[in-house]
């Protein structure tokens, strides 16, 4: 039975959401995605029972030790070919990965996205990444970085740090 996409209904997953702060439409799918950052995956919510996975780049256990792709998940931006980029809460950092061979392919550390940033955020418009930070311990203090989407080069920045108006 096919429901429409607001009466979604979580498939298999073990557990309960962990502090669930993002949801994302999948493209070309009648599914949508949600970081679990208890969980430490990306769970897959859809109107279609069985058509889809239920969680993506979730823990392995490889030789009794469990493998973690994600660590704390926040936010998504999910790309075209398969790929993401993922906040890591509290290693205040943003990961790109393989969604389906769960691979972490290019990180970008606190340190390239200013001094105490703290992601909270991401988007991706054409082949830019937007990375949306705030000031460690600060509310209102934010800036948006852009990375190269491809590659996770830093390109600029804009609304520095402080509280008028573009800072």
């Amino acid at each position: 039975m096919l429901l429409p996409l607001g009466h979604l209904r979580h498939l298999r997953s073990v557990g309960e959401f962990g502090y669930a702060t993002q949801v994302v439409a999948m493209p070309g799918r009648e599914a949508v995605l949600v970081p679990n950052y208890e969980q430490h995956r990306l769970d897959v919510l859809c109107s279609q029972p069985a058509a889809f996975d239920e969680q993506l780049c979730a823990p392995d256990i490889d030789d009794g030790e469990v493998v973690e792709t994600l660590r704390t998940p926040s936010a998504v931006a999910l790309m075209a070919d398969g790929l993401a980029w993922v906040v890591e809460s509290d290693l205040y950092s943003v990961v790109k990965v393989d969604l389906e061979e769960k691979l972490r392919l290019h990180e970008i550390e606190r340190s390239q996205l200013g001094d105490g940033a703290f992601p909270e955020d991401v988007a991706i418009a054409d082949d830019a990444l937007l990375v949306l930070s705030r000031r460690n311990g600060e509310t209102t203090d934010h800036c948006v970085s852009v990375f190269s989407a491809s590659t996770g080069e830093f390109q600029h920045s804009f609304g520095g740090w402080g509280k008028g108006r573009s800072e």
